[in-house]
């Protein structure tokens, strides 16, 4: 996996049964934006790399953003 420039990675929770929470086998390299964020209530994101190393290239973001509440959680070993 691969987040490229200009793309946006979004993990957004919305609801009860429905908090984001996106696993990725392997390392991958971020030169876009992730953002973990909630748009209902405290359900909150997390994203969560088992294996390898989450690098952000030169130019990538990785925001917690506020939203409305809840954890926001970034389970990876970073680059």
């Amino acid at each position: 996996m691969t987040n490229a420039a200009g793309a946006t990675l979004r993990l957004q929770g919305t609801g009860p049964s429905a908090p984001a929470n996106l696993t990725v086998a392997n390392g991958f390299t971020n030169s876009g934006s992730i953002v973990l964020t909630d748009s209902t209530s405290s359900y909150g994101a997390a994203l969560n790399v088992t294996t390898g190393t989450l690098t952000n290239a030169a130019g990538g973001t990785i925001t917690a953003a506020v939203g409305t509440g809840g954890t926001r959680s970034l389970n990876a070993q970073l680059d």
